[in-house]
């Protein structure tokens, strides 16, 4: 949807007439942006004709204001650049993942929301440590007798000794190769990368949400 907003000039202190487009969507709760325009300012380069626009949103769903930022060219239209902030959709795991390891859930959506954020040398950390709280809650849940043990000992020798599961075994131990590399000067494997580690790790999820739904399963007496 075109709108058309006269935005006041921070330099020359007066208005600038152009048209942007509107946001589809609200970048705070993510839903289709049926909001008011509030204000507007422009900052023009070298060239006056030239420059950057802000503008000034309210979303009604969620209650927030949020701001679009445009670039202006000769003409008088806005280019929609980024509307910010942004909070990032969280991902939604299984009741059984959510409950198994609460804690892995949160600091997955707080890697993927550095990942949203473009900050694409420290997201790999925030995967590399969900990791190990999903591996370490799952094997407390395997073992509950054990639990401090498994706490205390190194992720690496956790999968190596009491994984039992072959494919979660193999899946752990390559996606911790690849969070390790997240974490290092070096890297050991250049032909992977984060997004990599994202699929191995979505692939554990799946096998230990089986595992637990076959536990449920097993668990409905027979009427």
């Amino acid at each position: 949807m075109k709108l058309c907003v006269d935005a006041f000039d921070i330099e020359n202190k007066n208005t600038c007439a152009m048209t942007v487009e509107k946001p589809t969507m609200c970048p705070i709760c993510h839903t289709s942006f049926g909001g008011d325009y509030v204000s507007s300012q422009f900052i023009p380069t070298s060239n006056s004709n030239k420059g950057l626009v802000y503008v000034a949103y309210f979303c009604s769903c969620c209650s927030n204001m949020f701001f679009s930022k445009y670039s202006k060219d000769w003409n008088t239209h806005g280019y929609l650049l980024q509307s910010f902030p942004r909070k990032q959709k969280d991902k939604t795991f299984s009741k059984h993942i959510s409950l198994l390891s609460p804690n892995f859930v949160k600091i997955y959506n707080e890697a993927l929301q550095a990942e949203t954020e473009g900050l694409t040398e420290i997201c790999g950390l925030g995967y590399r440590k969900s990791l190990e709280f999903l591996i370490k809650d799952y094997l407390s849940f395997q073992f509950p007798d054990d639990t401090n043990e498994i706490e205390q000992l190194p992720l690496g020798k956790l999968i190596k000794e009491k994984i039992e599961n072959r494919n979660i075994k193999i899946l752990a131990e390559r996606c911790a190769w690849l969070g390790n590399d997240e974490t290092h000067y070096i890297r050991k494997h250049e032909d992977y990368n984060v997004q990599d580690l994202k699929r191995f790790l979505d692939s554990i999820i799946t096998y230990i949400d089986s595992e637990l739904t076959v536990l449920e399963a097993l668990s409905i007496d027979p009427k």
